[in-house]
């Protein structure tokens, strides 16, 4: 089920998977999944940092990816649990 899948972080036994277009965290112990929407990147590369606030199914859950654009720019996107876009900061 996790065929093709890429590991970008985890919390507490969620993992964080980026897999065709989509992210989402996934349990080790129960298997339960849960999409995160509107994926802001095509494909995961080693450019890539992710940090977790807390597990996914906490009320203040808060997701960050950092994409280096260049040797003097980065992007930030941020997602808190319950939006359904993603925040770019440049």
């Amino acid at each position: 089920e996790l065929r093709g899948a890429t590991y970008l972080a985890s919390y507490k036994g969620w993992l964080l998977l980026f897999c065709h277009g989509s992210l989402f965290f996934f349990s080790s112990f129960s298997r339960a999944t849960i999409e995160l929407p509107n994926c802001p990147f095509a494909e995961a590369t080693t450019e890539h940092v992710q940090a977790l606030s807390s597990a996914p199914t906490s009320q203040d859950c808060i997701v960050v990816v950092v994409n280096r654009i260049s040797d003097s720019e980065l992007e930030l996107f941020r997602n808190r649990r319950g939006e359904n876009q993603w925040v770019r900061f440049k």
